[in-house]
């Protein structure tokens, strides 16, 4: 896991490291769209920083960002497609709290998946005052299912992502771009979900961009990139 800063809005969010020089996080924390022209404009990189290598933010290490990837096909008004790679100027060391989440194959299913936790920075309250958390937060959320995520976000659902969530455990503001890691067999966390979008934090399923959807895309540019 690791924080994404934007220096220029102050904004947070979240992001997993996928190898030495790449992050994988939601486009809509990295571009912007105009809400009446509905053109969507990736932001530059040097508005960004990722803070790794720890959970507290406090005494986490600050990276540079080289370069900003967002998926072509993005939808900055409905969240479709709603995914991102960050590539860094250098490349980390891995450590104990500084490594690679693994990601699933491109033909696995986020409703198969048990045992999945989202996690991030995000605040941890609805309160009009609440505050980021200054630790790495995680909760352990259900998958559900297609037809119950179409009936709670109508358009904003696609074949491209999925819910996850139930009343009072939910990501919240914060923890967009952050994972939804599932374990499976093996014993290790694979990310089913990057999050997206959602209504009232903690009162209904949040809203996830599907991963396995994404693979032959991430594959081709972090090779080009």
């Amino acid at each position: 896991m690791v924080v994404l800063y934007n220096q220029v809005a102050g904004g947070l969010c979240g992001g997993f490291i996928i190898d030495s020089t790449h992050i994988l996080t939601a486009a809509h924390c990295v571009a912007e769209t105009n809400t009446t022209t509905k053109i969507t404009t990736v932001e530059p990189a040097v508005n960004f920083v990722v803070f790794t290598g720890s959970s507290s933010i406090a005494t986490a290490t600050r990276r540079v960002v080289k370069s900003i990837t967002a998926h072509e096909q993005y939808n900055g008004i409905t969240l479709d497609k709603d995914i991102a790679i960050v590539t860094l100027s250098l490349p980390l060391n891995f450590t104990t709290c500084q490594r690679p989440l693994c990601l699933v194959n491109a033909t696995s299913s986020p409703q198969n998946a048990t045992r999945c936790k989202v996690m991030g920075w995000g605040v941890t309250s609805t309160a009009a005052d609440a505050s980021i958390s200054t630790n790495l937060q995680w909760v352990d959320v259900p998958i559900v299912n297609d037809t119950s995520c179409r009936s709670l976000y109508g358009s904003y659902f696609s074949s491209t992502n999925f819910c996850a969530g139930t009343l009072g455990k939910d990501s919240c503001q914060g923890d967009s771009g952050g994972p939804l890691a599932c374990r499976e067999n093996d014993g290790k966390y694979y990310v089913q979900g990057i999050v997206s979008g959602g209504f009232a934090c903690g009162q209904t399923a949040g809203l996830y961009t599907k991963v396995s959807s994404f693979i032959p895309w991430i594959q081709s540019k972090i090779t080009s990139l």
